[in-house]
């Protein structure tokens, strides 16, 4: 095997620091969300419902998915998802109040996915790209998932005091789109 090439690993292990900025986006989002469109409290909870259901959906999926389409079409598929998510938490700035919670119930369900679907290459491609250090690799790259859910509200305020809360979601699409684009698809193929 060729070894990686440095885009092909920062994919994987950005990827993952992507996965938990976006897992901690929506509920870091709340104040926004809730004043922007009036959520009650039973409408904020419900948007978390298809999140769940979607993430036990791409785990499962995951498996069958690895078979037919690769790893590496999986994992684009998951930072797409994840970019997605983002596109559309941060759509909700400028829709009206009847559209918000549907939209939000979609960004949701799609975040879901991307985080079920991202755990097959998260797990996979680390002890390929560093066989000698196998063990390490995968704890390096769930550390970069912890530290995207623990940095993530502090990168959103810190954004959000610059430019708007909806800066941290455009930002997170952006990379997702930067690392599943088509450079990203490229590195793999080095």
């Amino acid at each position: 095997m060729r070894p990686p090439s440095t885009l092909a690993i920062a994919s994987v292990y950005l990827g993952a620091m992507l996965q938990g900025f976006a897992l901690v986006s929506f509920p870091s989002s709340s104040a926004a969300l809730r004043a922007l469109h009036g959520l009650t409290d039973a409408q904020y909870g419900l948007i978390f419902l298809p999140q769940v259901g979607a993430t036990i959906a791409g785990a499962v999926l995951a498996s069958l998915l690895v078979a037919k389409l690769g790893l590496q079409r999986l994992l684009w598929i998951a930072l797409l998802a994840d970019g997605l998510s983002q596109a559309g938490l941060a759509s909700i700035n400028w829709l009206g109040n009847a559209a918000a919670l549907p939209v939000l119930l979609l960004a949701t369900g799609t975040m879901g996915l991307g985080f079920g679907l991202l755990g097959s290459p998260m797990n996979a491609y680390p002890p390929l790209f560093f066989p000698r250090r196998r063990d390490t690799a995968i704890v390096a790259v769930h550390s970069l998932n912890g530290a995207g859910l623990m940095l993530g509200p502090l990168l959103l305020q810190v954004l959000a005091g610059a430019f708007g809360w909806v800066a941290f979601p455009i930002a997170l699409c952006a990379l997702a789109l930067v690392l599943a684009g088509p450079r990203g698809v490229r590195a793999f193929r080095r």
